[in-house]
């Protein structure tokens, strides 16, 4: 099964292909925030009354593309590296601060007005700034009674909420997307003639067996490789 598909209530659109499938969709505000069209505040003025919060955020954004800029490709690959190991989110966040901070000239200059230091300086409210964005990402869940800095749904009910922008970046994102997978994953398993018994067969005996198989492998390779030298015999 191949071919692009798309969702009219939703609005999503996928393209489904022989090697995995993908997901398209437009970029919402935060996102343009985060990628720096400068366009986000502006259409969005409605939403922000506080002049100094659209300040804040916007010098917030400038200091998000700054830290983007000195981002290496060995630093992200490594992250994601670790990311797929597993490995403790603030931990891998504080290691590349620390990296970044000492080994390049991000605060350097800290009176230059494109210095990260000075636009951090020149922010009023850093930790307001913070929490409209996660709150605007839909990253943190809303107390009861919290103000929501960027867009009021008290009036949205379930029909409209599956069309707003914040779709795809959301709890019920989430849940669509996982489901389109296992889907995708079933039909896979019944094309290929594998039922549900023998898929949990293969992932809990056989890839463990082919685990110990592959370093066993690599253990002998590594001893026929292995390169002897005879001792030299003493002239004593």
């Amino acid at each position: 099964m191949t071919g692009l598909l798309a969702d009219p209530v939703t609005g999503m659109i996928c393209f489904i292909k022989k090697g995995g499938i993908s997901y398209v969709r437009q970029c919402d505000r935060t996102e343009e925030l985060f990628l720096g069209s400068g366009q986000w505040l502006e259409q969005e003025e409605n939403d922000l009354q506080d002049l100094s919060l659209k300040d804040d955020i916007r010098t917030l954004s400038e200091c998000l593309q700054l830290v983007d800029g000195k981002l290496t490709e060995d630093i992200t690959a490594q992250f994601e590296c670790q990311i797929s190991l597993k490995e403790d989110v603030k931990n891998l966040a504080e290691q590349i601060v620390d990296e970044m901070f000492f080994n390049t000239s991000l605060i350097d200059n800290s009176t230059a007005a494109d210095s990260l230091a000075y636009l951090l300086q020149n922010m009023d409210d850093i930790q307001l700034a913070l929490k409209t964005v996660l709150q605007s990402l839909d990253i943190q869940q809303r107390g009861a009674g919290e103000q929501d800095f960027v867009m009021d749904t008290s009036d949205i009910n379930a029909n409209q909420k599956l069309s707003c922008e914040r779709l795809f970046i959301s709890s019920t994102g989430v849940e669509i997307l996982s489901k389109s997978l296992q889907q995708i994953s079933a039909i896979r398993l019944i094309v290929s003639g594998l039922t549900q018994a023998s898929a949990s067969e293969i992932d809990d005996e056989l890839i463990p067996n082919t685990c110990v198989l592959i370093k066993a492998y690599m253990t002998l390779k590594w001893t026929t490789e292995t390169m002897a030298t005879s001792a030299q015999t003493s002239s004593m």
